[in-house]
């Protein structure tokens, strides 16, 4: 794509979010319905509870009153967190059951990722040609 072709597109063109960030909605979103994502959630809350803490529905990786804890209690609520997550293997295996359906929305999407690709990359000379016209 030209700069002269790169004018003529209209600001809804411009502005899509394109077919990465769908795939990156999508992925989490699915991913979010499966009985793993909601295994692991519950390993971390069970474990957080067991130490005391409370979760509502709205916010189930944030204990209710941790951010609202100061000095120290923010030290011990935070290390309780980490060791929860570790224990119950949170951030890799959310990250691992997002990426599996990632990898699904990208085969099933390749050609649509693949102009995205060359929009970006025109995208990106264009603002090139812009800058080095400045200099």
């Amino acid at each position: 794509m030209d700069s002269d072709e790169w004018r003529s597109l209209d600001i809804t063109e411009l502005m899509n979010l394109g077919a990465s960030v769908r795939g990156e909605r999508e992925s989490f979103g699915w991913a979010k319905q499966t009985k793993e994502w909601a295994n692991i959630v519950n390993q971390y809350q069970q474990c957080m509870s067991d130490l005391g803490y409370k979760f509502t529905k709205d916010q189930p990786f944030v204990p209710d009153g941790a951010n609202s804890a100061v000095g120290e209690q923010s030290i011990l609520v935070a290390i309780d967190d980490v060791q929860c997550k570790q224990q119950a293997n949170l951030i890799q295996g959310l990250t691992d059951i997002v990426a599996a359906y990632e990898v699904s929305f990208i085969v099933s999407n390749e050609a649509a990722l693949a102009e995205e690709q060359k929009m970006q990359q025109a995208k990106l000379d264009f603002a090139d040609k812009i800058i080095s016209s400045k200099s």
